[in-house]
C-alpha cells in the first residue's frame, strides 16, 4: 500500500511539473489518475498518448509500441484513406488486450500519417458499478462492450470498429473497413444484435427472441460474449436492454448457470422478485453450489 501511494504521488507531481500534460489535465480534463479495482493505478476518460508512455502505463505502452511491425505494404495503401478520417478509442490501463493492441493500434495510425487530435482516446472503468465506463461517459450509445475498441469514423458516422484484437491483421482489417466492404468483428454474434437493434427496438425483439436466438446461434463461439454485453449494459442503467441479452443468452446456453443468475440479477435490479427468484432457482438446479445465486435468493426469499 505505501508503495501505491509512492506511486501515486510520484506521478502527479510529475503530471502537475509537465507543462503540457498539467496543463491538459487542469484545464481540459485530460489524464485523470485513479485506482482500479485492484488497488492499482488506472487512467480514466479522455488521455493523452504522453500520459500512457508514463510510468507505470509506459512499463508495457513504450514496449508493445516499439515493438509493433508494422505492415508497410498494406499501411501504404491505408495513408491516403485515413487522412479524412477521426478515430475514438477506447482502453483500460487494467486490460491485458488493452496493453497489447493499442500501443500496435496507435502506432499503425501515427505511421499512416493521421494526427493525434484526431484520435480520441478514452480510458475506462473496470470497477463492476462503472464497468466499461469514462467519468464523462463518452462511451454512452456505443456499445462498447469490450476493451479495447476503435471506433472508425467518416464525418459523424461510425464506418466500423475493430473489438479487442484485429482478425486478420491491424492494417488489413482496417483496410476493409475504410474500402467499405463488408467487416464483422470477432464477436459476430453481438455484432448481428447491435445491428438488429439498430434496426428495432428492444420491446420488439424481445417478443421475438425464438426468431433472433436462432440467428445468433451460428455466430457465437461461447456465452461469455453475450454475457458481458448484458452487464455493461446494465451498469450503463440500460436494464431492458440488458435483459434482452441475457434472456437471450439464457435461451442459446441453457445449460450454463452463470447466464440463469444473470438474468436474475437483471430481473432483480428492475424490481420483477419473483422473476428473478425463478431464474435464481434455475441456476441452482444446474449448479447448486453458486454462492451468489444461493446470496441473492436468500435476500429475495429470506
Amino acid at each position: 500500500m505505501k508503495r501505491l501511494s509512492y506511486v501515486l504521488v510520484a506521478m502527479a507531481t510529475l503530471y502537475a511539473c509537465s507543462p503540457k500534460m498539467g496543463t491538459q489535465t487542469h484545464e481540459h480534463g485530460l489524464n485523470t489518475l485513479s485506482t482500479d479495482r485492484n488497488g492499482s493505478p488506472m487512467l480514466i476518460g479522455r488521455c493523452t498518448q504522453k500520459a500512457m508512455e508514463q510510468p507505470p502505463f509506459g512499463e508495457w505502452f513504450n514496449k508493445n509500441y516499439a515493438a509493433y511491425m508494422v505492415d508497410k505494404l498494406t499501411a501504404d495503401s491505408l495513408k491516403a484513406k485515413l487522412q479524412d478520417k477521426t478515430f475514438t478509442l477506447f482502453l483500460g490501463t487494467w486490460c491485458g488486450d488493452s496493453k497489447r493492441e493499442v500501443p500496435h493500434m496507435l502506432r499503425l495510425l501515427q505511421y499512416c500519417g493521421v494526427a493525434q487530435q484526431k484520435i480520441n482516446i478514452v480510458l475506462v472503468s473496470n470497477h463492476d458499478s462503472v464497468v466499461k465506463q469514462s467519468p464523462t461517459h463518452e462511451e454512452r450509445g456505443l456499445n462498447i462492450h469490450r476493451v479495447p475498441t476503435l471506433l472508425v469514423y467518416e464525418g459523424n458516422r461510425i464506418m466500423g470498429r475493430i473489438v479487442e484484437e484485429p482478425v486478420v491483421s491491424l492494417e488489413k482489417d482496417l483496410l476493409t473497413i475504410v474500402s467499405g466492404l463488408p467487416y464483422a468483428t470477432s464477436y459476430k454474434g453481438a455484432d448481428r444484435l447491435m445491428g438488429m437493434m439498430e434496426r428495432r427496438t428492444v420491446a420488439a425483439l424481445m417478443q421475438d427472441t425464438i426468431a433472433v436466438s436462432e440467428a445468433l446461434r451460428p455466430l457465437l463461439k461461447n456465452f461469455y460474449e453475450l454475457h458481458t454485453y448484458a452487464h455493461v449494459s446494465l451498469r450503463a442503467d440500460d436494464a431492458e436492454k440488458a435483459l434482452l441479452i441475457a434472456s437471450l443468452n439464457a435461451r442459446l446456453f441453457p445449460a450454463e448457470a452463470d447466464v440463469h443468475y444473470r438474468k436474475g440479477f437483471i430481473l432483480q435490479s428492475m424490481g420483477r422478485r419473483e422473476a428473478a427468484a425463478a431464474a435464481y432457482e434455475r441456476a441452482l438446479q444446474l449448479k447448486p453450489d453458486h454462492e451468489l445465486a444461493l446470496k441473492m435468493l436468500r435476500v429475495l426469499r429470506p
